[in-house]
């Protein structure tokens, strides 16, 4: 077969080129590390190795999903036990200010310490977490959620948790609300608050269905009710269906207020129960001397269901000192009055109470089921405990004030730690998480680089073997194409 001059240089020129693209194709991978530069260098391999970006994207948004509730948390832990310090301190200055040594003027250094902590207490509620957001505002993390009003706090959160997505079917929430933490702390011991009736009397001009009663009243702030004792009218009416009382003091009558039987009417640091009241009844409560005088000390108590009660103590024939009770209300029971004994457990209809001291006759105590209560109202009320003193005639109303403020204190540390806990395991969840979605991401990033990496070891070698052929293609077209007959005439 004859081959022609130009027919070989062709095929030497196609050769050459074939191994220069070869060539330059492997030179191209080497840089980069990858086996696949374009789709058409493997359709499947590159749409897997698509596939798989996409999987290791998500898994790293999750991840770092997990991170920032992580910092939400762990700021959130941070600001929680600043509270708890806070609490602690005003637990010993309430146990000082219980110490029968100190006095008004010890006990009011106590008051403007306690103050000053509710203010920092309100400012660590209003924490954010470096990034803009307050922690303890729910989903509405834009917003101040507390605010000051008058002698209150006034929460402006929601009580919705921030869920954070960790893992395809995993979701953890990034936070516990203002609601939760600080506005819904139970009162009292958590299962009854006690409190001074002190002593009273009651009239009433009624409906001829009615069978309303007054059941109860408690100072609520004995040093504002102290100065503010008198005949308060309470009287209820019917407006467009919705009953609304209003209560007139001193000549001035209060704005018109729904009414809800067995909701207290709190006005004036005193606390009425007024239960069961129809159109047009109205009530006559005075209060010449609203504190107890003698020294009842309440203890423990528990009551049944949701009742309240007053223990009224009496004195019989022969100067003993008596107790009967009366629930939602109702008559006194046992009647006559049982003898009262210092630190004996009184048992009557649904009510287990322990009294210590010399309770004087005409004292009153109320009991009723523990209600939600703020953290800051209850160092408001430790403050205005400590802004009455108690001294004198008034200690024994002191240490039941202290003593429930101790307990609501316990509540609220309580509380805390419920919450802390919670942050915990949130934390230790977000942390599997995290790890989980750390092999995942190995686990894909290897299949990934089986699909789509280079062989570096051995795209080396195949880079030399072909620039090796590359140079021997060359070298033989060189060659061949300087024969010629004329070199041999």
């Amino acid at each position: 077969m004859r081959v022609s001059t130009n027919q070989y240089q062709q095929q030497s020129i196609f050769t050459i080129l074939q191994q220069q693209a070869k060539l330059a194709r492997t030179q191209e991978q080497l840089p980069t590390g990858r086996r696949i530069l374009a789709p058409s260098d493997d359709p499947a391999g590159a749409a897997r190795s698509l596939d798989l970006t996409k999987s290791i994207e998500t898994i790293q948004r999750y991840s770092t999903n997990a991170e920032r509730g992580e910092h939400r948390l762990r700021m959130e832990e941070a600001t929680l036990e600043s509270v708890n310090d806070a609490l602690q301190r005003l637990r010993e200055l309430t146990v000082q200010a219980k110490n029968g040594s100190q006095d008004g003027t010890t006990r009011g250094f106590a008051a403007s310490e306690t103050r000053e902590l509710l203010g920092h207490l309100v400012e660590l509620a209003n924490s954010s977490d470096g990034n803009g957001e307050y922690l303890f505002a729910g989903t509405a993390s834009k917003d101040r959620p507390f605010v000051r009003v008058g002698e209150g706090v006034r929460y402006q959160g929601d009580a919705e948790q921030r869920m954070i997505q960790v893992g395809p079917s995993r979701q953890v929430a990034s936070n516990h609300s203002g609601e939760e933490v600080f506005m819904s702390i139970a009162a009292g011991d958590g299962h009854t608050v006690t409190a001074d009736a002190g002593r009273f009397a009651s009239s009433a001009t009624l409906a001829a269905a009615s069978t309303a009663r007054v059941a109860g009243v408690a100072v609520t702030d004995p040093q504002y009710a102290a100065s503010r004792e008198g005949d308060y009218q309470i009287d209820v009416v019917d407006n467009a269906g919705t009953l609304e009382y209003t209560v007139t003091y001193g000549g001035n009558t209060s704005a018109p207020q729904p009414y809800v039987s067995g909701t207290p009417i709190e006005v004036n640091g005193y606390s009425f129960d007024v239960r069961d009241a129809i159109d047009t009844d109205s009530f006559t409560i005075s209060t010449p001397a609203a504190r107890n005088t003698g020294t009842g000390i309440l203890g423990e108590a528990r009551v049944e269901g949701d009742s309240r009660y007053t223990v009224q103590m009496g004195e019989d024939a022969q100067g003993n000192t008596t107790y009967s009770v009366s629930r939602d209300g109702g008559a006194f029971q046992p009647d006559p009055p049982a003898l009262y004994e210092a630190g004996a457990r009184i048992e009557v209809n649904g009510l287990s109470l322990t009294l210590e001291g010399e309770p004087a006759p005409g004292d009153r105590f109320t009991i009723e089921p523990s209600n939600d209560k703020s953290l800051f109202k209850v160092v408001e009320d430790l403050a205005k405990a400590f802004e009455f003193g108690g001294t004198g005639s008034n200690e024994a109303a002191f240490q039941n004030l202290s003593n429930r403020g101790l307990n609501e204190l316990d509540q609220v540390m309580e509380r805390l730690l419920q919450v802390r806990a919670e942050n915990g395991s949130r934390l230790s969840a977000l942390e599997r998480e995290r790890d989980a979605n750390g092999a995942a991401v190995l686990e894909l990033e290897r299949s990934r680089s089986e699909t789509r990496d280079l062989d570096i070891a051995e795209a080396v070698s195949q880079m030399t073997l072909q620039l090796t052929g590359l140079q021997a293609a060359q070298q033989s077209y060189v060659k061949i194409q300087g024969l010629t007959l004329f070199n041999y005439l």
